[in-house]
């Protein structure tokens, strides 16, 4: 039986105890032994809701408990103190994106994790998507030739009132993110370089809330549009090659292959699963040495650190 636990309760940090519960009683190889949150309200009424124990302090949780992993989904400027408790108690992680608020803090706990042998698994949810993995296959098999482009539309209105949300990470580091990760992914190679276009609407000067980012991959161009200014969400992701164009629905999990223009797209076949209940499957079986972190340290590690690059050198127009 694997036990886990949940640091950081709040919107994500549910999300994460409703499927690993979901998951205890469908499989009977995962177990939610206790939570943890500083707001003593939120402890008991989630503990309650879902039979585990609660702490609002991080030492007593450790001190108490045998876990053999633990979900840390706490605002991200606290991600290395959080970390940095259970990594030195032996404890394997999976870590919400991004891993860590900049550079410095990623390599140390990417550095830690190394000291103390212990699994980190960054929770960058679109790569388990079924939409994602589906075009993967694709294109890892020809299927859309010769890959040309790659983009993504990731717009809503703004996270910044999410309970527990860290606006300050700014919107390329919070959104973006995700896709870049994604050009990675699909194209099988880390991207080279990027330049960030970015700005300030809302609150100028205070974080960022707009960006638009050309990622160079090998010969391949990525462009990540990323915003908390669209009155409505879209997630959306479109891959070019020359032998059609892949447009592909984040939310719905909708895949459509296009190869002439003005021809009805044909909807490609996708086995719809809640992404973070893949992820957490995935975790589970990391636990268990089945597999490895689809996503570690080190990879977040590097991707954090090249957004961070791209920031020092981009355009900023606040408005």
């Amino acid at each position: 039986m694997i036990s886990v636990g949940v640091v950081g309760v709040g919107n994500m940090g549910r999300n994460h105890l409703r499927v690993l519960k979901k998951l205890e009683w469908e499989s009977g190889e995962v177990r939610v032994e206790a939570i943890m949150d500083v707001r003593r309200d939120i402890v008991d009424r989630y503990s309650n809701m879902y039979g585990c124990r609660g702490y609002i302090d991080i030492e007593k949780f450790i001190r108490s408990e045998d876990l053999d992993g633990v979900v840390v989904s706490v605002p991200t400027h606290l991600h290395r103190e959080v970390a940095t408790y259970l990594i030195e108690n032996g404890i394997n992680l999976l870590i919400e994106k991004p891993m860590a608020k900049d550079s410095v803090d990623a390599r140390y706990i990417y550095d830690l994790s190394r000291r103390y042998n212990v699994k980190i698994l960054v929770g960058h949810i679109e790569r388990f998507n079924p939409a994602v993995r589906t075009m993967k296959n694709l294109v890892k098999n020809g299927e859309i030739g010769r890959v040309i482009t790659v983009s993504a539309r990731r717009v809503g209105p703004g996270g910044i009132d999410i309970e527990g949300f860290d606006k300050k990470i700014g919107v390329t580091m919070d959104l973006a993110i995700h896709d870049l990760d994604i050009f990675q992914f699909l194209l099988d190679r880390y991207i080279d370089r990027i330049v960030i276009y970015s700005g300030s609407m809302l609150k100028p000067y205070e974080y960022e809330d707009y960006s638009f980012t050309i990622a160079y991959i090998n010969k391949v161009i990525g462009l990540s549009e990323a915003n908390w200014l669209t009155p409505y969400k879209l997630r959306k992701l479109y891959l070019t090659g020359t032998e059609g164009v892949y447009e592909l629905d984040y939310i719905s999990q909708k895949l459509l292959y296009s190869r002439e223009m003005g021809s009805e797209p044909n909807e490609i076949p996708v086995n719809k699963v809640e992404p973070l209940y893949n992820e957490l499957k995935h975790f589970i079986n990391v636990l268990k040495d089945v597999e490895t972190p689809e996503v570690g340290a080190e990879d977040a590690y590097r991707l954090i650190t090249l957004i961070e690059t791209g920031m020092k050198n981009h355009v900023t127009n606040k408005i």
